[in-house]
């Protein structure tokens, strides 16, 4: 009689001198014994082996940028039951802690990502303590960060003017430019630095009609100037 060998592979177990056994779950542990029988008598069951088939990674990720993050999907990784997302910003670069950890499904958000900016990207399958190795890596590159919209602007006490607008996605920090004629801001300026969507330009003449613009920045990184809004100060 022949040795049983058992080996796993990614989609089945070896029983050497037979065949394989298919249609296993990646991932798994099995567990096996083995009995021989002549003429209907079963013999006793030999001792027991074990293996566990590979967890193959997910295939064919594919990552789509919009302002402030990437949308990820790829192919499922049979036996999986979650995925980890590893990012990075520069090719082969991923983080060697996951980002993200515990995604279901095949797609995911990652957020929180700065405007004109490339990221890298690898997932992994994960059952149990099982984690497989790294997928395949795709990149993207999110969009520059649009010109904050609908800046208004209101006489707020004397010499002042109070500013606000709605945030432009990606931006970190705003900057205000102020001029006394339509059109004509200043290139520098007047305030930087903002974190907010609003903020109060102080110091100005009574009787003074000012005009304002307002951009959004990160990383160094500026954005298009907002539409013009302009205020009188008391």
């Amino acid at each position: 009689m022949g040795a049983y060998i058992i080996g796993p592979s990614s989609d089945k177990i070896n029983l050497s001198p037979f065949c394989p056994i298919t249609g296993l779950t990646s991932g798994q542990t099995y567990y096996f014994k083995v009995s021989g029988s002549v003429n209907g008598v079963v013999s006793p069951k030999s001792n027991e082996a074990s293996a566990t088939l590979t967890l193959l990674p997910p295939t064919n990720p594919m990552a789509t940028p919009s302002a402030g993050q990437v949308a990820l999907s790829w192919t499922a990784s049979s036996g999986a039951t979650s995925y980890n997302v590893y990012v990075g910003t520069s090719a082969g670069g991923e983080s060697s802690s996951p980002r993200l950890t515990g995604v279901t499904g095949t797609n995911v958000n990652v957020t929180g990502l700065y405007n004109s900016s490339t990221y890298y990207f690898k997932l992994a399958a994960v059952r149990g303590s099982t984690v497989s190795a790294r997928s395949t890596e795709v990149s993207a590159t999110t969009p520059a960060t649009p010109a904050p919209t609908n800046l208004t602007a209101a006489a707020s006490g004397t010499g002042q003017i109070t500013l606000n607008w709605t945030a432009s996605p990606g931006a970190l920090y705003y900057q205000v430019y102020q001029g006394t004629t339509a059109g004509g801001e200043a290139a520098g300026a007047v305030q930087g630095g903002i974190k907010t969507t609003s903020t109060t330009i102080t110091g100005l003449t009574s009787g003074q009609t000012y005009y304002f613009k307002v951009s959004g920045s990160v990383n160094g990184v500026v954005s298009p100037k907002s539409s013009e809004a302009s205020a009188t100060a008391n």
